[in-house]
């Protein structure tokens, strides 16, 4: 189960931020109900290419706003990633148990140190199958490409169910176009998204950790 976004929630429109390139907005093919529409990109801690923002009012008024899943969760699985949009320190990174997109206090995180990683221990795998990892950016998160300037405004990033080792803003847009067409595998949505943004890249690279080595060309968007 994911959340997914209702448009009429709370009886206004939802405007997600979707990405910009050379222009100031993109339009995404739209259904009445989707989750995709044009829209201009708000302030963000990044000026250049591409930056995805699910505030976080807007993920609560969507998706419910539980503040307490209430969930029990222990096993003896862990995992471990980053959180990119330029490496994010003070991040709270968790499996979100109950699917709305927020870290609540009985689900397992962690927080992103100086190079954007985590760990989560005693998951169970059932768990991991069922349910992603969000990560939820206060503001004053410290990003590594520019510590001067933290976070301004709160959001979150995800990535679907079991592609969580890279968290960025184009793991969240896979995650998103899923949510808009449930029948989508994680690697045929990163090839929609690949194709919506005229971008020559794998599904692999689409999920890697792309400042690391090789992964200049998805970075260059990010």
């Amino acid at each position: 189960m994911v959340c997914k976004m209702n448009p009429a929630s709370a009886g206004f429109v939802i405007m997600v931020p979707i990405f910009i390139l050379s222009i100031s907005t993109i339009v995404m093919p739209a259904r009445p109900t989707g989750i995709f529409m044009e829209q201009k990109l708000p302030t963000s801690r990044h000026p250049y290419p591409l930056a995805l923002l699910i505030p976080v009012a807007a993920l609560l008024a969507a998706c419910g706003g539980n503040s307490d899943s209430g969930a029990v969760n222990t096993g003896n699985v862990s995992v471990s990633g980053v959180v990119v949009d330029g490496a994010l320190q003070g991040v709270t990174v968790c499996l979100d148990l109950n699917d709305n997109l927020v870290c609540d206090p009985a689900e397992p995180r962690d927080i992103t140190d100086s190079q954007g990683k985590y760990k989560l221990d005693t998951l169970t795998q059932t768990a991991l199958d069922r349910h992603r990892l969000i990560a939820n950016v206060p503001v004053g998160a410290v990003g590594a490409d520019d510590p001067a300037n933290p976070v301004a405004t709160a959001y979150t990033l995800t990535a679907p169910i079991g592609k969580h080792a890279a968290i960025t803003p184009i793991t969240t847009l896979i995650s998103l176009t899923m949510d808009d067409d449930a029948g989508l595998t994680a690697d045929e949505a990163a090839k929609v998204v690949a194709a919506r943004i005229n971008l020559a890249a794998t599904p692999a690279e689409l999920f890697a950790d792309y400042t690391r080595s090789g992964g200049s060309k998805v970075g260059a968007y990010s």
